[in-house]
């Protein structure tokens, strides 16, 4: 009677135990993918959005349906810490609550069917390699990063500091007469037809553009990989700000160069050494503006 007793909780153990083997080398492939996530491998993520949310799917579901195990919800964790990590604080907190709970219900239904049928276990493992094929994808971005070519591009040039028909240190009230009305109006900056420019004194100092029509002479632009401006200007210091947007910066001849998101959302050249976005670039221990610009060089070094 005993041995009786004893046979079903045998075999539900070794079920238990063939589906956490299974689950295994599932949860490395998930843990590595949702890693290389959180290290930023795969940005930027705009003009390749779609396929980064394909393998996604492809990833939970199949994880689902290959493991079989209720245990496999429990990946949900890693996605969400990759997401939070990965995007802005502000929306850190909510942008992984809803990965997480949306990778949990790819989970469970991947899980569900792959209990009932196992034809689909062979489905998972066809997701699983398709998901991987982002990963290629991914690498092959580093090496050919993203460069927009606008049709009519608009000069854009950091040596001489200037945007356009608007340059540093010139008188204000020509760049306003010249622009027409701004779009918006505050103490010391305006912006008008897509350039933010900052003034002291009435003269330019800081001129800021955010589209995608402006073009410098080494050829980045907003639109382009942050990789591709490192690649052009390989002086350039890069670190995140407090919200994790990435950005860098560097000297071009006296003018400051500054280079915000990936992909790029916007060039500033400045004449204005000290730039205040700038201390999340600063060393320990700076507590100055000259202290933290020393981390900074120029953006062609073999010019430099």
């Amino acid at each position: 009677m005993l041995a009786r007793a004893e046979a079903p909780n045998n075999v539900r153990r070794a079920v238990n135990r063939a589906q956490l083997l299974r689950l295994l080398p599932v949860a490395v492939v998930f843990v590595g993918v949702s890693t290389l996530f959180a290290v930023y491998f795969f940005d930027p993520a705009v003009p390749q959005f779609p396929i980064e949310v394909a393998g996604w799917i492809a990833l939970g579901l199949g994880a689902g349906l290959v493991a079989t195990s209720w245990w496999s919800l429990a990946l949900a964790v890693p996605a969400g810490i990759a997401v939070w990590q990965h995007v802005p604080v502000e929306v850190s907190f909510f942008a992984a609550l809803i990965v997480g709970v949306a990778t949990a219900l790819l989970l469970a239904v991947g899980t569900a069917i792959g209990k009932h049928s196992s034809y689909a276990r062979w489905v998972g493992v066809a997701l699983l390699c398709a998901c991987f094929l982002t990963l290629p994808y991914g690498a092959f971005r580093h090496l050919r990063p993203y460069n927009v070519t606008p049709a009519f591009a608009v000069p854009f040039d950091v040596d001489l500091g200037s945007a356009g028909d608007v340059h540093i240190d010139e008188d204000v009230s020509d760049v306003r007469e010249r622009l027409g009305p701004p779009d918006a109006v505050e103490d010391g900056v305006f912006a008008q037809d897509g350039l933010t420019v900052w003034h002291e004194d009435g003269l330019v100092v800081a001129v800021e553009a955010e589209d995608e029509r402006f073009q410098t002479t080494d050829g980045v632009g907003v639109g382009d990989s942050l990789a591709y401006a490192r690649r052009r200007w390989p002086g350039l210091v890069c670190g995140r700000d407090g919200f994790r947007e990435p950005y860098c910066a560097g000297f071009a001849g006296l003018n400051l160069i500054l280079v915000e998101g990936n992909p790029i959302r916007s060039l500033t050249v400045s004449a204005n050494r000290c730039w205040p976005d700038l201390e999340g670039l600063w060393p320990p221990g700076a507590d100055t503006c000259e202290e933290g610009m020393s981390v900074l060089r120029p953006v062609r070094p073999q010019l430099g």
